[in-house]
This record gives C-alpha cells, structure tokens and sequence, in this order.
C-alpha cells in the first residue's frame, strides 16, 4: 500500500460514538497519487466516498469493486475495507464520514446495503443503451435533447457524455439540473455542445421545445433525456403534434 497522497483538504472532529441522531465524523476532497491506498482496515463510522475522476479498487467483506468516476461508495462501521487508486490514473474523491444512532436506519433508506456498498454512476452507459436500442427501429434520424442533472455529475461525467451524445444524429443540449447545487464545478451545458459535432446549446428548455420543433420532420425519433423536467418538452412537443 502507498500512504503517499497529494492534493488532499481534510477536516476531522474526532468524535467518540455519540447520542445524537445524525452527526459529521469528518470530511475531505484528495487526488490520490498514483496507487494510495487505506486498509486494511476498520472504521468506527459509515465513510461514504464519490469518484470524481480517475479510477481506484474498493474491497469490503472480500468482494472487490472496481470503481470509476460517477461512482460512489460506502464503508460500514467494524467492517474490513481496503481502497486503492489506480496506478495510472488514480482517482480524485470527495468524503463524509457520519454516525448516530439513526445512521444506519438512514442508509437502509437509500440503494446502498453492506452486501451492495457501491452505487455506480453510469448515465452515459444509459444513454448509450437507449441509443443503440433506438438505432434498431428504423427511424430516419435520431434526435436526442439531454439535460445532464448536476454539475458535480457532469463534470465527473463528462466525457462519457459527449462520446455518447455524438451517437445521436443530432443532440440538443439544455442547461444542467442544478438540484441544490451552486456550479463550483465550472461546468456547463454550452461545453458539452462545443464538443460534440453538430450539437445545438438551448439555455433554456423553453428554447429547446422549440429548437426541436422547428428541426422536426416525418420520420424522426426525438428523445428527451434526463432526471430534471426535461419531460415537460417531450410532453409540449406530444400536444403540439
């Protein structure tokens, strides 16, 4: 194991167990050096991990679990782990380590189990199945509007996006569902466009309604993509047929 890291904030309040419902242990962000790793070990506390970028291993009740950007994962309390980087491209994470004593009815709320500790970000691969489904029915033109939801999850995901997006016989791109987020990513929908050929930026899903119905003609397919109200322009676009 390499202990050496770079590029690492932490803040830790080394906390003993306590009384409360829900309480912050610690957290942090670090790019990882090439093949940093933890464990193994144990924790006293859930330790919940997001990929932002690069590539790393998490090992947890001996299943391993190779890990990308998107990805998320969560080490239980008094449970062996081990996570490593990837030598090549190590990955950048963002931390929180919690407890109390309703964390654990918490986490039985969410997708994330002790037999199943990773959530796996995966809405290019998504987008690339629905494309290549859609390639089988034999519309003339597939045209695919996408609004990426967050931009923590666009840039961690961006890539993937504009080599799935330019399948599409033409993307419309929409601004990012920003849920609760501020855009500290820097990221934003215009510079997906600017990387996929022939793509067409609408800031608006007002503008994106009518971007697709003016480019609409008898034998297209038009997809609306993503987890924000995107759907409302599919529906505009049903009632305005």
């Amino acid at each position: 194991m390499n202990e050496q890291a770079s590029s690492i904030y932490k803040h830790s309040l080394k906390l003993e167990r306590r009384t409360a419902s829900l309480y912050v242990q610690n957290t942090g962000c670090q790019q990882c050096s090439p093949s940093y790793g933890w464990g193994p070990g144990v924790r006293n506390h859930f330790l919940l991990h997001h990929v932002m970028s690069g590539k790393g291993v998490f090992i947890s009740r001996d299943t391993r679990y190779d890990l990308r950007a998107g990805d998320t994962f969560l080490a239980y309390p008094d449970t062996t782990i081990h996570y490593c980087a990837d030598a090549r491209d190590p990955w950048e994470y963002v931390w929180v380590g919690f407890g109390g004593l309703d964390a654990a009815s918490y986490m039985g709320q969410t997708d994330l189990t002790e037999e199943e500790p990773v959530y796996r970000g995966r809405d290019s691969e998504e987008i690339r199945a629905l494309l290549e489904m859609t390639r089988s029915l034999g519309y003339d033109r597939v045209i695919c509007a996408f609004q990426p939801h967050t931009y923590s999850r666009t840039k961690a995901l961006f890539a993937g996006f504009v080599r799935e997006l330019k399948k599409a016989d033409l993307a419309v791109l929409t601004d990012i569902f920003a849920a609760r987020e501020k855009n500290t990513a820097g990221v934003s929908s215009r510079d997906l466009a600017a990387e996929i050929p022939g793509a067409l930026y609408c800031p608006s899903l007002r503008e994106a309604e009518q971007c697709l119905m003016d480019l609409a003609r008898p034998g297209d397919l038009i997809l609306t993509v993503g987890a924000g109200d995107i759907y409302t322009v599919g529906r505009a676009l049903a009632e305005e047929s």
